[in-house]
């Protein structure tokens, strides 16, 4: 049986970073900006690649890959980290909580918070947009 140590590892690796690197955002990376905009931890950092990965899994089996990588590449050129209110009057994060705001909600200056990546501007990704809501039979949403 022959050893994949020595040098016969390493076209294998460099096969392998060299797809990797070409092969877009990664949902990682993604998860790792959602997390530095939300706040929260690892818990927080997995559920979110959990989500991505469920997204792009059926996406894949709705046969728009296609379409779902390139939504989420432009997503991931374009979202910045934006906060908006709940809806909800608060004097501490944690009565944001007991209210039932979103998930991640903080109390700021009176009102409930959350932040999130989203894009700015609509139009940006309306291309990618459609075209994944077009083929996928279902609302894909990460």
């Amino acid at each position: 049986m022959r050893s994949l140590s020595g040098r016969g590892l390493a076209p294998i690796l460099v096969v392998g970073v060299v797809l990797a690197v070409g092969c877009g955002p990664t949902t990682g990376a993604y998860c790792a900006d959602q997390l530095e905009c939300m706040g929260g931890n690892e818990q927080d950092e997995d559920a979110c690649i959990a989500r991505v990965d469920y997204a792009e899994e059926l996406a894949d089996m709705q046969g728009c890959a296609d379409e779902f990588d390139d939504y989420f590449a432009c997503f991931f050129d374009y979202a910045t980290c934006q906060s908006a209110q709940t809806g909800y009057s608060c004097s501490s994060t944690q009565e944001c909580a007991e209210q039932g705001a979103s998930s991640g909600a903080v109390c700021a200056d009176g009102a409930c918070v959350v932040s999130r990546l989203a894009l700015e501007n609509s139009e940006v990704c309306r291309r990618e947009t459609r075209a994944l809501d077009a083929c996928s039979a279902t609302d894909i949403n990460f």
